[in-house]
C-alpha cells in the first residue's frame, strides 16, 4: 500500500511560508506595541497664530527624524537645524498660512502614528473692546486703558501684547488682576520705543486685533 505524504520540495516551501509569517508576525507586533512616552506641550495654538512652537517636557528622546507636525492632517515642515534627537528643548515652527478657528494641531510619532500631543482651536465670538495706547518716542513702556465694552477675563493669557509682532521684552503688568474692565489702566514695559514702531494688542481666544498704535 502507498503512503500518503507530502513531497520534500512542497514541505520546504510550506516550513519556509510559515517561518516568514511567524518573522513578519513578529516584526508585525513590534511595530504596533513600540510607543514613546514622552511630554509633548504646543504654544501657540490659537486663531492668528502665525508659528507653533512644539517642546518636549520630558520622557523618551525622539529622533526627529520621527516627528511630524500635522494641521488639519497636512504635514508641516519642521526645520531642525541638524539636531538628530528631540530632548527637553523647544523648536518653533513658521506658519505659511494662519491658524483659524476649528484648525486641529497634531505631533505625530510617524513610525506607528502615535498622536503626541493634539489641540483644536475652539470657535470663540469676537469681543467688543476699545482700547487705548499712550507710548512716546523713545519710552521703554506705555499704557493701555480699557476705554469701554466687555470685561477682559483673565488678561494676562487672554491678551497678546506686542511691538513690531514681537513680545520679546514686553510685559504688561497685571499683577493680581482677573480681569481687565473699562476705565483700568496698566502699564507695560518694552524695549524703548523709536519712530514707526507698531504695537498690537490681540484677543487671543478669537485671534481678534484690538488695537494697533504706530509710535
Amino acid at each position: 500500500m502507498k503512503s500518503k505524504g507530502i513531497s520534500p520540495v512542497v514541505a520546504t516551501v510550506l516550513l519556509a511560508a510559515v517561518i516568514i509569517a511567524v518573522v513578519a508576525g513578529a516584526v508585525l507586533v513590534h511595530i504596533v506595541s513600540t510607543s514613546i512616552a514622552a511630554d509633548i506641550t504646543l504654544d501657540g495654538v490659537f486663531s492668528g497664530s502665525t508659528s507653533i512652537t512644539i517642546n518636549h517636557e520630558g520622557g523618551d528622546p525622539i529622533p526627529t527624524s520621527d516627528i511630524a507636525l500635522m494641521v488639519n492632517d497636512t504635514p508641516i515642515p519642521i526645520e531642525w537645524n541638524g539636531d538628530l534627537t528631540f530632548e527637553n528643548e523647544s523648536v518653533t515652527v513658521t506658519l505659511t498660512d494662519l491658524l483659524d478657528y476649528l484648525d486641529e494641531v497634531e505631533v505625530v510619532y510617524a513610525p506607528t502614528g502615535q498622536i503626541l500631543v493634539s489641540e483644536t482651536i475652539p470657535y470663540v465670538p469676537p469681543v467688543f473692546i476699545a482700547l487705548y495706547i499712550d507710548a512716546e518716542e523713545g519710552a521703554t513702556s506705555f499704557f493701555l486703558r480699557h476705554e469701554g465694552g466687555e470685561a477682559i477675563q483673565n488678561p494676562s493669557a487672554n491678551l497678546l501684547i506686542m511691538v513690531n509682532g514681537s513680545t520679546d521684552g514686553v510685559v504688561p503688568d497685571w499683577g493680581t488682576m482677573t480681569e481687565f474692565g473699562v476705565g483700568e489702566l496698566v502699564s507695560v514695559a518694552c524695549p524703548e520705543l523709536a519712530e514707526g514702531d507698531v504695537i498690537t494688542v490681540v484677543y487671543k481666544p478669537a485671534g481678534q486685533l484690538l488695537v494697533k498704535y504706530t509710535v
